[in-house]
């Protein structure tokens, strides 16, 4: 008797490799982070991003993630993330601004990975 005979679905994973993984292991201890000082709201969303989160490379059935955020490193300093993930596709974006007084700034973005 096979899985599908037995009434089991093999489980769908997107194609991640290991530094991929690490990035989205590190998005999850930021996330989590984040929770005490968190809103009712945000721990909520929270929740199921974590949850999409720790199961990768597996896809989660109906699990939908997108989270925006920016963190502001001080002196005009900032770096922003965009995250996407559904049960068909993830995308990983990431945006870095670097100002220098007297010299001004810089910003570069680009796509961490996609699958």
């Amino acid at each position: 008797m096979d899985d599908e005979e037995a009434g089991e679905e093999e489980q769908e994973t997107f194609p991640l490799g290991e530094t991929e993984l690490e990035v989205m292991a590190e998005i999850a201890d930021r996330i989590r982070s984040r929770l005490a000082a968190g809103t009712p709201q945000f721990v909520h969303a929270a929740g199921v991003a974590l949850l999409v989160l720790e199961r990768l490379p597996a896809t989660v059935a109906g699990g939908r993630v997108s989270i925006e955020w920016m963190d502001d490193e001080g002196d005009g300093n900032w770096t922003s993330l965009d995250l996407r993930i559904d049960e068909e596709e993830m995308r990983a974006g990431l945006c870095r601004h670097v100002h220098e007084p007297g010299v001004g700034g810089d910003t570069e973005s680009g796509t961490l990975f996609e699958a």
